[in-house]
Parts: structure tokens; C-alpha cells; sequence
């Protein structure tokens, strides 16, 4: 050898691993760095928001979802679904009256019957001849379905209250909830809260146009001591929306004003006989004048006489009605006998017809007549002699 020391070393297997995995570590975490930088180094040049209309994720890139101002994906809001009121039947129990009174919901179906408070004072004779005891006991309720309720030619919510065997009384109040179905006709309504009674109904028809929209206002006039509180005072119906202002000169379809027992107008009635009624003839956009009928009954409540023309009424929207009688009305009257209990005869007498005057008739021609042996005779038409006329002689 000349010299020089040649030095050999032996490298051990696990020194090689050891070393692979540090610059496995180091590769790992200059990578990291790396990504970790990119968002700092372009912070500048990414945009704070999506643009609009760009795609989003889960969804292909032909289809794009608009978006709002703010940057986020707009949804359009769906029309609510118009569904009808499922039909059913329900039986429920109502309770006695008492002093607070009480509802039951018959099931899922949307109608709730009522049971007035018991009254807490004596009722007089008259009334009470008109008051039914309210109904206890168990009842059924029924809506029937779309295709039933339209055959009938209603447009809303046919239902029945049947009382079972066991039930007793006559008499039932009844709250419908329409808020489930009350899109399928288009309109809505308002209640108040005494009796559930509607107060307006606002029928929007086509709900893409205002030129079929109804209005319909109905006014009562309450006597909570005999329980009378579904007789109204006013129906009106414009044709115009609930929330719009009304042009009276043209927008009124019908009003009808009522009165009670042979009282005034707006005055709680004692028995619920329809005395007067008054129906619009013509508004002049401050005062209304009405044509008035008129009607009296018996102790039981039965019409004794009608009149067709009683009085004019006048009104402003916000004033008492006054009347002015008159006596050019076409009466008829109704007799029953025997006047009480269950009557055997009922005669109604009706005002003579108006008999209408023509001209006289033009005197009718000849008939004509042809021959019967065309061969020998002329088949020339001719006129037919009068029948003579034939004298009968009595026996003496």
C-alpha cells in the first residue's frame, strides 16, 4: 500500500430508514407551506362574492341558479298549494249548555259546533215559542266532497250536522276554519269573535285579475239575553275588493237592509220576524234610496200577510235609515185554521192579477176546400159554404 488509509464504513439498514423518513417529513411540510401561502400571495385578486349566475355545486354547468344581491343562490317563492277540504264524517258529543259555553272540533274535518252559555234570565212566553233549547248530546258532521258540493251549486263548503237518537234540543252554533282550504276559491273571510259569524267574504274569482272581485259585508244586530245573533241588519255586495274604496254610483250589486218584530232599522230584534225588508233602488254616491216589502206574522212565527210595497227608505253610509211609508203595496194574506195548534185549512188570497187589454182579432178566412172527383169537375180551390146554424128545441 503507499500509504493512505482507506477507511470503510458500514452503514447500518435503519440509518437509511430513518433518513427516507425525514425527507418524507420535509417534502410534507414544504408542501403544506405551499398551499398555505397560495391564499395569502392572491388574497387581493380572489372576489369577496360568487358572481351572479355562476354555477353551483350540485348542479351542471348548463343550468344556473340566479342569484340575489347579496351573493346567494334566489329560489323563487312557490304559490301556495290550493287544496279542497278533504271530505269525512265525524261524530262528536256536545255537552249541556252552561254558563260559559263550549265548542267542540269535530276531528280533522274544519268545523267546530258551538254550544251557547245557558241564558241567566227568564225568557218571555213570545220568545220562547221562537227559541229552541240548544242541542246536546251526540251529533255527526259531514263534509261532503268537491264533486257533491258543486252538483249542488255551492261554491264553498257543504257540510251537514246530523243529531244521533240520543241527542236532544234543536239548536247548534257552527265555526268553519277555511285557513286550509280557503285558497282553492279564491277569496277569504273575516269572523268576528262572539259567534264565529262572517263578517266579509272577499271573493277574488280568477285571482289574476281585480275585474270579478265580490264583496260581501254583513252586519248584525245582536240580543244576547234571548240569544238571537245570526239575523242580520245589512247585506252588501260590491263589486269590488274588501280592501278597495268603493264607486256607490256603480259598484253596488245588492244591499239589503233588515228590520225586526215591527221595530226600526238596526234594532235588536225580540223574536226574529222579518218585518221590512228594504232593497236598493239606486245610489247617489252619499245617499241610498231603498224600495221596502213588508210581512206580519203569529205568535208562532208564521207570515200572516205579505206586502210587496210598504215605504221608501233612505240611508247614508254611516246614518240611520228613514222611511217614509207608503200604501200603493199589493197585499196577501195567509189564514190558518184553527189559528192555533196544527192548522187543517190554509187559504191565501192573492191580490187580482192585472189583466192586459189587445186589440180584437182579425175574423178568420174561409177554410178552402177541392173537389172530391177531380174527373168530372174542375179541381179549381173554392170556397166552402157556412155551416147553417142548428136551432135545438127544449122539450115542452
Amino acid at each position: 500500500m503507499d500509504g493512505t488509509r482507506v477507511i470503510r464504513r458500514r452503514t447500518s439498514p435503519g440509518g437509511a430508514r430513518g433518513r427516507a423518513a425525514l425527507l418524507a417529513c420535509a417534502a410534507l411540510v414544504a408542501g403544506l407551506l405551499q398551499v398555505a401561502a397560495v391564499p395569502a400571495a392572491h388574497a387581493d385578486d380572489m372576489p369577496h362574492k360568487p358572481s351572479p349566475g355562476v354555477p353551483v355545486a350540485g348542479h351542471s354547468g348548463a343550468t344556473k341558479v340566479p342569484r340575489a344581491s347579496d351573493g346567494l343562490p334566489h329560489h323563487p317563492t312557490r304559490a301556495p298549494k290550493r287544496s279542497w277540504a278533504r271530505p269525512g264524517s265525524v261524530t262528536v258529543t256536545l255537552p249541556a249548555a252552561h254558563s260559559t259555553g263550549s265548542a267542540v272540533r269535530a276531528g280533522s274535518l274544519p268545523v267546530t259546533l258551538t254550544v251557547p252559555a245557558a241564558a241567566k234570565t227568564a225568557k218571555t212566553s213570545k220568545t220562547a215559542q221562537h227559541q229552541a233549547a240548544p242541542l246536546a248530546g251526540p251529533a255527526t258532521v259531514r263534509v261532503l266532497d268537491q264533486k257533491t258540493t258543486r252538483a249542488a251549486g255551492v261554491d264553498g263548503l257543504l257540510f251537514t250536522v246530523t243529531p244521533r237518537p240520543a241527542a236532544s234540543g234543536a239548536t247548534v252554533g257552527v265555526r268553519v276554519d277555511d285557513s286550509g282550504y280557503a285558497q282553492a276559491y279564491g277569496g277569504t273571510h273575516t269572523f268576528d269573535n262572539t259567534a264565529g259569524r262572517t263578517l266579509t267574504t272577499d271573493d277574488h274569482g280568477d285571482v289574476s285579475t281585480a275585474a270579478d272581485d265580490r264583496c260581501t259585508r254583513t252586519t248584525y244586530v245582536d240580543n244576547s239575553t234571548a240569544w238571537i245573533l245570526d239575523d242580520p241588519s245589512r247585506i252588501q255586495t260590491l263589486s269590488v275588493a274588501c280592501t278597495a274604496t268603493p264607486d256607490y254610483t256603480k259598484d253596488v250589486l245588492s244591499d239589503i237592509r233588515t228590520a225586526y218584530d215591527g221595530q226600526a232599522y238596526a234594532t235588536a230584534p225580540t223574536a226574529g220576524d222579518a218585518t221590512h225588508v228594504a232593497t236598493l233602488k239606486s245610489h247617489d254616491a252619499t245617499t241610498a234610496t231603498y224600495l221596502e216589502s213588508g210581512a206580519a206574522y203569529d205568535s208562532y212565527g208564521r207570515a200572516t200577510s205579505t206586502t210587496d210595497l210598504t215605504g221608501n227608505v233612505t240611508a247614508t253610509e254611516t246614518g240611520t235609515p228613514q222611511r217614509t211609508d207608503r200604501t200603493d203595496g199589493r197585499v196577501t194574506t195567509t189564514v190558518y185554521t184553527p189559528s192555533t195548534g196544527f192548522p187543517t185549512t190554509v187559504a191565501v188570497t192573492t191580490p187580482p192579477a192585472n189583466r192586459a187589454t189587445r186589440p180584437p182579432r182579425r175574423p178568420a178566412r174561409r177554410p178552402w176546400s177541392r173537389c172530391a172527383d177531380c174527373r168530372s169537375r174542375s179541381s179549381t180551390p173554392t170556397a166552402s159554404a157556412p155551416t147553417p146554424p142548428t136551432t135545438r128545441w127544449a122539450a115542452s
